[in-house]
């Protein structure tokens, strides 16, 4: 019974922890998604020497034109619009907003841009697109 009583204290006081840290690697996983998928984009526009667009995307096919990203993303070629990479849908709780970002042929961003990862939970992320083409998240980006 005693052991019973600490493991039932050990998990009410560790469990709203984990809950944290899910909602904290989240918001880190669609972060990271974001982030490497601008940098692909940014690579494939200097490679191929052409503009290519990272969109919200609600069927995986097309770029839906709206803010949301919930349903996931595309990476796709303006000309012909072929997709380089699919990104994958947010886990439950986390809601990523901001519109598309478009890329030059040098790697340059035409517009730069911002993108928001929040938890309904708590907690935010955003992620930074400069005018030259540079994405980052956290403290440090500019």
């Amino acid at each position: 019974m005693i052991v019973l009583a600490i493991i039932a204290i050990v998990a009410a006081v560790a469990l709203p922890s984990y809950e944290g840290i899910t909602r904290g690697n989240n918001i880190t996983a669609a972060t990271n998604n974001l982030v490497g998928a601008l940098q692909m984009a940014r690579s494939e526009a200097v490679t191929r020497r052409m503009r290519v667009t990272v969109c919200p995307s609600a069927d995986g096919a097309s770029c839906s034109g709206g803010n949301s990203w919930d349903a996931g993303g595309l990476v796709i070629l303006n000309t012909g619009g072929t997709v380089l990479r699919v990104i994958p849908p947010t886990e439950d709780g986390v809601a990523v907003t901001g519109s598309q970002v478009e890329y030059r042929g040098d790697g340059s961003s035409t517009t730069g841009g911002s993108l928001s990862i929040t938890h309904s939970g708590g907690g935010s992320k955003a992620v930074k697109v400069n005018l030259i083409g540079q994405a980052c998240s956290g403290d440090d980006c500019s």
